[in-house]
């Protein structure tokens, strides 16, 4: 699948490093709708040195010029910066060292042999809306790197076969986390942490620093009414997550009844007197099979079951409702927002993946944890 946004990608592609670096750096860039400019990056032949917990290319950076600034490639020092401190800019200043590094020490650092996707999560690993953007993203740069063909080599720089031997690396000191397994989609081992990084167990020659995700467009264009019709990209990675935790496919609508679940909120903006609203609305259409579904009490595989068996999806804006990228096609999403809160990410989510959207504001009412209710 070629999307402009992946094509735009693939126009906008440059060597970082001087003509005499043994090393490669190749970086992708993008720009975005409000002109700035996104990038990625792949190095080739990386020396990982545990004692620093560096990651060493013998890359002299150098200056873009001519073609490539026409082309709107950004210089390496002016990528930009993310929140929670994630992105090229900030891994390449904390975890590599580039120069020429022919005086490397074997006995201290080794040559690896195979693809490390090397991640710094943002410190909110427990939502799900920041988890999935940020993964998106790891998809979509290999994605780019599939459909780009590196010119050393006359193939794509990542391939199928490049599957078998990749590993996810987690340069943050965050918890695992709920989604910690999805971060492997793309790879066939679990992920690691940068501290048990050994050159035995995860060698690798390929360094992949992803694009971040607070430059996921569908993050960025929250606030705003998008009308950009749907988009194969945010399609295309529901997909995949759904292949990746086993989830059958929903049974055709003639074939059962409708299914409407609303998540059950615990803590904060919960919907008060949500059962009596819930009774009322079940006892009105007995055709209509319903649930009130606690998300917070199943892991996310089983979140994930339950969302694509679900034609109607209920809730109060918040993260709960990412789940709506997980319903079978053709589906609505109803969104009870707070009284002052004109936020339109779920809105342009529905409309990105065909689905219906309807919201309503509430009212903001006391209760006995005064939390927004």
């Amino acid at each position: 699948m070629t999307t402009p946004c992946l094509r735009n990608f693939g126009e906008r592609v440059a060597n970082y490093c001087e003509g005499q670096s043994s090393a490669n750096l190749t970086c992708f860039t993008h720009q975005a709708h409000d002109d700035r400019t996104d990038s990625f990056c792949i190095g080739q032949s990386a020396a990982y040195e545990a004692g620093s917990g560096k990651f060493k290319l013998d890359c002299a950076i150098k200056k873009l010029e001519g073609e490539d600034l026409e082309h709107h490639v950004s210089q390496f020092s002016a990528f930009p910066s993310y929140w929670y401190n994630t992105g090229p800019k900030a891994i390449f200043r904390q975890h590599f060292q580039l120069d020429h590094l022919a005086d490397i020490s074997t006995s201290s650092a080794s040559e690896l042999t195979g693809t490390l996707f090397l991640v710094q999560r943002e410190d909110n690993n427990r939502n799900l809306w920041h988890t999935m953007v940020e993964i998106m993203l790891l998809t979509f740069s290999l994605n780019v790197l599939r459909t780009n063909l590196n010119n050393g080599t006359g193939k794509p720089f990542f391939t199928d076969a490049d599957m078998k031997n990749s590993i996810v690396v987690f340069l943050d000191s965050l918890a695992d986390g709920p989604y910690y397994d999805l971060w492997s989609i793309f790879s066939a081992l679990p992920p690691v942490r940068l501290a048990n990084l050994t050159t035995a167990g995860a060698a690798n020659s390929l360094v992949v620093v992803h694009l971040a995700g607070g430059s996921n467009p569908f993050w960025q264009g929250d606030w705003t009414d998008i009308d950009y019709g749907k988009s194969a990209l945010l399609k295309t990675y529901a997909r995949r997550v759904l292949q990746f935790y086993k989830v059958p496919e929903n049974p055709p609508l003639r074939k059962r009844k409708l299914r409407l679940n609303m998540i059950d909120r615990k803590t904060k903006r919960r919907l008060l007197e949500k059962e009596e609203y819930f009774g009322a609305l079940q006892a009105k259409h007995l055709d209509i099979k319903m649930a009130l579904v606690d998300y917070a009490a199943l892991s996310f595989a089983e979140q994930i079951k339950v969302s694509h068996s679900t034609d109607i999806l209920v809730g109060i804006y918040g993260a709960g409702l990412t789940h709506g990228m997980f319903l079978s096609p053709h589906s609505t999403i109803v969104e009870i927002l707070p009284r002052t809160l004109d936020h339109e990410g779920f809105r342009n989510m529905a409309k990105f993946l065909g689905h219906n959207h309807f919201s309503r504001h509430g009212s903001v009412h006391p209760s006995s944890n005064d939390n927004r209710d």
